[in-house]
């Protein structure tokens, strides 16, 4: 009968041991994640082969309306346009630096696009 008990209380043991290391491993990828959320990513525009800091911002903040309502801030006129903000380039640069794969968004400015910043100098 104690043999019996003893070997339950093993057995309850080892799980325990299991499942505490289980909850430490996904304890530690959380510190991970919020670790990799909190880094920096740098918004960029290229415009004649410069490149222009706009500012940075969080990992979990880079989004397209979050960095489209950047851009509109530089924009004292309200027209800002710029072609690259539409096209699919742009949607992948939002996503590879949500997944952590980037640490930068560079939007390239052409001469036909319309951003008050670069008439303020």
């Amino acid at each position: 009968m104690l043999d019996n008990i003893i070997q339950v209380v093993d057995y309850l043991n080892k799980i325990t041991v299991f499942l505490v290391f289980i909850t430490l491993c996904i304890a530690i990828y959380g510190v991970w994640q919020y670790h990799k959320l909190n880094q920096s990513v740098a918004i960029l525009l290229l415009r004649q082969g410069k490149k222009r800091h706009l500012v940075s911002m969080r990992r979990r903040m880079v989004t397209r309306a979050e960095v489209l309502a950047l851009l509109h801030s530089y924009d004292v006129n309200n027209q800002m346009s710029i072609a690259h903000t539409n096209t699919i380039d742009f949607f992948r640069d939002i996503e590879a630096v949500q997944m952590g794969k980037k640490s930068e968004i560079v939007i390239p400015v052409k001469d036909t696009d319309k951003l008050d910043i670069f008439q303020q100098g």
